[in-house]
């Protein structure tokens, strides 16, 4: 696995990536995560999360929690996600990879 270029903590945080490609790990708590630009890799950790890829290639892993992830990008069939343990909400391009997503 990848390690990650921006981290976050136990708690709730705010992630922002930046427009090259970055591994973005939330960790614990309910986190927030925007990829931007770059083929980007989300990870949201435990808590229930939210995971908003952006532009480029982007793999988008909920992991454990009840979490939203969105890798609309109008682009068809370049994106990964992957929901998880719980309840998750997929929002995908057509053509886009999903596991674990209703």
């Amino acid at each position: 696995s990848e390690a990650c270029t921006i981290a976050g903590t136990d708690g709730d945080d705010v992630l922002t990536g930046t427009a090259g490609d970055d591994v973005i790990c939330g960790l614990g708590g309910s986190d927030t995560m925007l990829g931007r630009g770059g083929d980007d890799t989300l990870i949201g950790g435990n808590g229930d999360d939210t995971l908003k890829g952006d532009g480029g290639a982007d793999s988008l892993l909920g992991e454990f929690g009840n979490d939203t992830l969105s890798s609309r990008d109008r682009v068809s069939g370049n994106d990964s996600v992957d929901g998880g343990a719980g309840t998750d909400t997929c929002r995908t391009d057509p053509g886009d990879s999903k596991v674990d997503c209703p």
